[in-house]
């Protein structure tokens, strides 16, 4: 049966090509913006990622800034893409952000936001220079990604 066509081979063969891609989660990426990242000023760090496993409605994340950046103002942070609510504490060189239970589950492959404002960058940084983004729940590492900072001169809002 050499070069005969098979139209249900063929149609599967496809399919598979189509579907599979789409079924398997994509690599986790992180993407980390310092807005207006001048020494000595406050900014918005952004960090922009995709995660291959499901973010739960009550999971933390864990930023982990290198030693450059001053974590001591920061008075807020938020989400375009994350529901039902954010809260969060300050550790010397870390923010750890919590989802508050309410929201829904972010599929896997999904791009999802978070916002931390007043950052200020003083200089260069000492050590590592990249910022870790840990994703938890009930105090079990799901994920950990990190990249280093992209400084912007626009705002976030001249993005969109």
């Amino acid at each position: 049966m050499r070069g005969k066509f098979r139209p249900k081979l063929s149609w599967a063969v496809l399919a598979a090509g189509v579907m599979l891609p789409r079924l398997l989660p994509a690599a986790d990426s992180l993407a980390v913006l310092l807005w207006g990242p001048e020494p000595g000023q406050r900014s918005i760090c952004e960090l922009r990622f995709a995660l291959s496993k499901p973010v739960p409605a009550s999971a933390s994340f864990r930023v982990q800034f290198p030693a450059g950046i001053d974590l001591s103002e920061v008075l807020l942070v938020g989400s375009d893409r994350i529901d039902g609510g954010l809260s969060f504490r300050r550790a010397e060189q870390e923010i750890v952000i919590t989802r508050s239970g309410r929201g829904h589950e972010i599929p896997p492959g999904t791009l999802v936001d978070l916002k931390i404002a007043n950052v200020r960058s003083i200089g260069a940084p000492t050590g590592p220079a990249k910022v870790r983004l840990v994703l938890q729940e009930a105090g079990e590492m799901l994920a950990s990604i990190e990249a280093a900072p992209q400084m912007q001169a626009r705002s976030p809002r001249s993005e969109r």
